[in-house]
């Protein structure tokens, strides 16, 4: 009996920790920063945690919050616009929506 509720007990642990670790954001880019030096177009990008960045964009600060999985990435930047696109390897093509532009094609490479 006691074996069991043990064992119960370690099962539901583990089935926890795991549930935990696959509903997290796009946690890997946690700490990382990107950097962009595209025409007419340079910036740094920033992941704070697991759910908030910053983009550094003609010397200012945006802050916004994001999700995504290992190949796909959306960022939310506050009263600024939107970031979406893929991740492959270290590099994030994407589009920009930001200040009311049309959408600028634009990749950022991680920085070592």
């Amino acid at each position: 009996m006691m074996k069991t509720r043990i064992l119960l007990i370690a099962v539901a642990l583990l089935a926890s920790a795991l549930f935990t670790s696959s509903c997290s954001k796009a946690d890997f880019l946690e700490g990382t920063v990107w950097h962009c030096d595209d025409e007419n177009w340079e910036s740094d990008l920033f992941f704070v945690n697991k759910s908030e960045c910053r983009l550094l964009y003609e010397g200012g600060i945006i802050g916004g919050d994001y999700s995504g999985d290992k190949s796909n990435i959306s960022i939310r930047l506050y009263n600024t616009g939107e970031i979406k696109g893929t991740i492959k390897g270290d590099a994030i093509k994407c589009t920009a929506v930001v200040y009311g532009n049309d959408g600028v094609s634009l990749t950022f490479k991680k920085k070592k």
